[in-house]
């Protein structure tokens, strides 16, 4: 079996970077510091970290390249460092900060925060 790396994703928009509700591929907002915070906490501890983001799923791969260059640009400027940069999630994924995914309690079916 092929060993994977572990990883720690961080969502861009809502989570790392102020939502704008623009749709330009080339427009990000500033960033969320308490998540940011969050990330360099993680790369301090030797956590590989990387930006988990549909920006970069496009079936137009001209968007793609220019919301990768905005992302990378977005990440030199704030995080002072460039990740890796994904849309797909493996099975090194041992962790997504993210404002739309629900926590499920593992193999029961419960969506954590709900009433049963």
């Amino acid at each position: 079996m092929e060993f994977v790396e572990s990883w720690i994703g961080f969502d861009l928009d809502g989570t790392l970077a102020i939502s704008t509700g623009v749709s330009a591929s080339d427009v990000i907002g500033p960033p969320v510091e308490r998540m940011v915070i969050r990330l360099q906490e993680h790369v301090k501890r030797g956590d590989k970290v990387k930006i988990f983001t549909a920006r970069v799923g496009c079936p137009d791969e001209e968007s793609n390249k220019i919301a990768r260059a905005a992302i990378e640009k977005w990440c030199v400027m704030y995080l002072g460092f460039l990740p890796e940069i994904t849309n797909i999630k493996d099975i090194g994924m041992r962790l997504l900060y993210d404002d739309r995914a629900r926590q499920v309690i593992e193999n029961t079916g419960i969506v954590v925060g709900e009433d049963e």
